[in-house]
């Protein structure tokens, strides 16, 4: 399929472009500068705007550059379902070469497999043994919609039928410098195990590498296409084999325990030194040398105050480390690299007022897709040519939110009733009805070992539209400040995770900037937990409560899960034992479902029937049990949605949904 979309109909769709100015060479230095005028938020008075606004999904996402920077491809999410365009470098003419149906796959990623063809990854949800899993397929077409295909191996005879569940889009390297082939991991009967084979995509030859005889979960290729490590995962022990450059065999690098050891990620081997990614000696995620003969950690290559270290900057071949990447209020980029850092300082430097983040790059090095990002206006992406110096302003994610007035988001820190220093977000309303004090709407992330940012978010921005203060707070077990804080966290569901929640009220109550005594739960995921045992445990003290794909009965989440032998283990020591009474009875305890009879506050539950996170029986079972008893309970199931809210219907309809329900409560 190759449909064009004019200007006009991607205007229709909300996918209008943004006013920005062109970039400009600026004199002997021949530095790109911006005119940044248009893309800042304008001043102007405050108003309220409808909902789809914020509920719409990002118009455009996962921008790629061609290999040659010749082409970008992307994500354009419709209201009838997502498509993959294309256009030229730097413009904005796109053409749609694929189109998936609303409510039936989900477009996970893209990924440029050379100068013209693109490897697509979609998924579907899949009904296994009483719960849902999401299986992914790969599948490539040509950058003009043609010769779309799946990448699969030919039927074996002796496959098990349970292998068709098992994902078949695990693409370990592109092979830049063979275009014709990719590397990619699959499962193999013959092993039972995961496999390696170098498929070629015009013939869908599968060529197998070597027999996986080391138990071995997941492979990882160097940027030269070659295999080196392999994660083998057993309960509770992780071990890592490496195999030497010009080496057929691979020996036994590192096992820990991934419960109670240090952690151990390589980043890559040179010799017989590796650099490792590791909490070794400072209790954080620090880059380390690590010597593989002795087994010794040699020296401290990089820390970042306070925060764990989250990633590695490759160079565009991924040949070379250029630099590390930990996140404060926004994410940090540390260059070790010199002429990439020249290179970021210069980004940096052309969108003063925006954080930016390279996104993506041509196979040089010479075009970029930038993201420009802050906490008062929707993420935009910015595409650069640094030979023409020249760039411009490609496509808002939001473009109904361009140039319209929004809060900052505040960061704050305060002491726990424990004393541990914990780190929060306030967002305060522009304006409020009569001057008075705000409501709150308190709203805890998801994970829980993920975190809350800076950034803008279009939910925190929703709240704070409809004249909410918004509290956010990475309570203890929250990701990034080191291994003691997540720790932490383990084991208190409903306990010292869920005090550090109130704790945060009661401090924001003391700054005597909100009207704390008029307040809401809402949350998401492991948020929805948090906010489904406020409403037993603060029975009084909120007047509402909203859980989107949240948990009301811990006990049966944990027991589904570990039913999987190797997340057992992992789950009986970060959530509790289901199988000692005393950590049963934990779970039961901590859960809603106990607890029904104190619930006084009215209560909104979403969930989406394709969760394959946490099942939708959770809330569907919740609400069947007490809806003819006197809990004021609403539940809206989406048809077709997900975890994460990525269909556009769906998403729209649960904004709707919040936003009767806190103007009717709060």
């Amino acid at each position: 399929m190759n449909i064009r979309l004019t200007m006009a109909e991607l205007l229709a769709r909300a996918a209008a472009r943004f006013a920005a100015k062109q970039f400009v060479g600026s004199g002997r230095a021949r530095q790109i500068s911006l005119l940044i005028f248009g893309l800042l938020p304008l001043a102007g008075q405050a108003e309220e705007f409808p909902s789809s606004y914020f509920g719409q999904l990002p118009i455009i996402e996962q921008p790629r550059v061609s290999p040659n920077g010749e082409y970008v491809a992307a994500i354009l999410n419709g209201e009838d379902g997502p498509a993959i365009v294309v256009s030229n470098f730097g413009s904005q003419d796109l053409t749609a070469i694929v189109k998936l149906k609303y409510g039936e796959d989900r477009l996970d990623w893209i990924r440029w497999a050379n100068d013209e063809r693109l490897l697509i990854s979609v998924s579907e949800a899949v009904s296994v043994g009483g719960g849902k899993y999401r299986v992914s397929r790969l599948y490539q077409i040509d950058r003009h919609g043609q010769g779309m295909r799946q990448v699969r191996r030919k039927s074996v005879r002796t496959q098990s039928s349970w292998e068709r569940y098992i994902s078949t889009d695990h693409v370990l390297s592109l092979l830049p410098d063979d275009p014709e082939h990719i590397l990619m991991q699959l499962y193999d009967d013959r092993d039972s195990g995961f496999a390696v084979f170098k498929v070629n995509l015009e013939k869908n030859n599968f060529d197998k590498q070597f027999v996986n005889s080391y138990e071995v979960d997941s492979w990882y290729a160097d940027y030269k296409g070659d295999v080196v490590f392999g994660l083998e995962v057993n309960k509770e022990m992780i071990t890592i084999w490496h195999r030497p450059e010009g080496e057929k065999k691979f020996t036994e690098l590192h096992a820990r325990n991934m419960l109670e050891d240090e952690t151990f990620a390589p980043i890559e081997v040179v010799g017989d030194k590796a650099m490792v990614l590791s909490d070794h000696e400072l209790g954080r995620q620090a880059v380390w040398r690590y010597d593989i003969p002795s087994g010794t950690y040699e020296e401290l290559l990089f820390a970042a105050d306070a925060h764990d270290v989250a990633d590695t900057i490759m160079s565009t071949d991924g040949s070379k480390v250029l630099g590390f990447t930990y996140y404060n209020h926004y994410r940090e980029d540390h260059y070790i690299d010199d002429e990439a850092a020249a290179s970021d300082a210069l980004i940096k430097k052309t969108f003063p007022g925006y954080e930016t983040n390279v996104v993506s790059r041509s196979q040089d090095g010479k075009r970029l897709m930038i993201a420009a990002l802050r906490d008062n206006a929707p993420p935009k992406y910015i595409w650069l040519d640094l030979d023409k110096k020249a760039g411009n302003a490609w496509f808002s994610q939001y473009p109904q939110l361009e140039g319209k007035t929004l809060p900052t988001v505040q960061p704050f820190q305060f002491e726990a009733r424990d004393g541990m220093t914990l780190h929060g977000y306030l967002t305060m309303p522009l304006v409020n009805n009569d001057d008075a004090k705000p409501g709150v709407v308190v709203f805890p992330h998801g994970g829980p070992h993920a975190r809350d940012y800076q950034y803008f978010d279009p939910f925190v921005q929703f709240f704070a539209n409809r004249g909410y203060a918004v509290l956010q707070v990475n309570f203890r077990g929250s990701e990034g400040y080191g291994s003691a804080f997540e720790i932490a966290g383990y084991r208190q569901w409903g306990q010292a995770m869920q005090q550090d929640v109130y704790d945060a009220v009661e401090w924001l109550g003391k700054q005597g900037t909100v009207d704390i005594e008029r307040k809401c739960m809402v949350g998401a995921s492991y948020g929805g937990y948090v906010a489904l045992v406020t409403a037993y445990q603060k029975a009084r003290e909120y007047r509402c409560i909203a859980s989107i794909a949240g948990v009301p009965d811990l006990h049966d989440m944990v027991r589904m899960e570990s039913l999987d032998p190797n997340m057992k283990a992992r789950y009986a020591k970060v959530i509790g034992d289901i199988s000692s009474s005393e950590g049963a009875d934990m779970l039961r305890e901590n859960s809603i479902v106990s607890h029904t009879i104190d619930v006084k506050a009215p209560i909104l539950l979403i969930h989406g029937t394709v969760d394959t996170s946490v099942d939708v029986s959770q809330s569907r079972g919740f609400y069947n049990n007490q809806k003819r008893g006197d809990m004021d309970i609403t539940y809206v199931e989406l048809e077709d949605g997900t975890h994460h809210l990525d269909e556009f219907k769906n998403r729209l309809a649960v904004f709707k949904a919040l936003d009767e329900f806190l103007e009717k409560h709060l």
